[in-house]
């Protein structure tokens, strides 16, 4: 797959970092479950396990996916500067 073709088509960088984690989780396998929803990260960051499970997506790997976002989330939140 070219991950610098998601770059040259608008919205595919999105799912470009979808397949990045799924396949970091070595949770490739689920992608069809996200792309049949048309799930991408900006979505993604917003599901709850609720959603994951209607997506058909088993609760071991929803666990994993959930954990990585949460830990995601406190990355990004560190490199914010802080408000004062």
């Amino acid at each position: 797959k070219c991950t610098s073709c998601a770059k040259a088509i608008p919205g595919k960088e999105a799912d470009a970092s979808l397949d990045r984690l799924l396949k970091s989780l070595d949770l490739e396998k689920y992608s069809i479950n996200f792309q049949a929803e048309e799930v991408d990260m900006k979505a993604l960051v917003h599901m709850n396990e609720e959603d994951m499970k209607s997506l058909g997506i088993p609760m071991g790997p929803r666990k994993k996916i959930l954990s990585a976002l949460a830990s995601k989330r406190k990355k990004s939140s560190r490199s914010l500067p802080p408000t004062s």
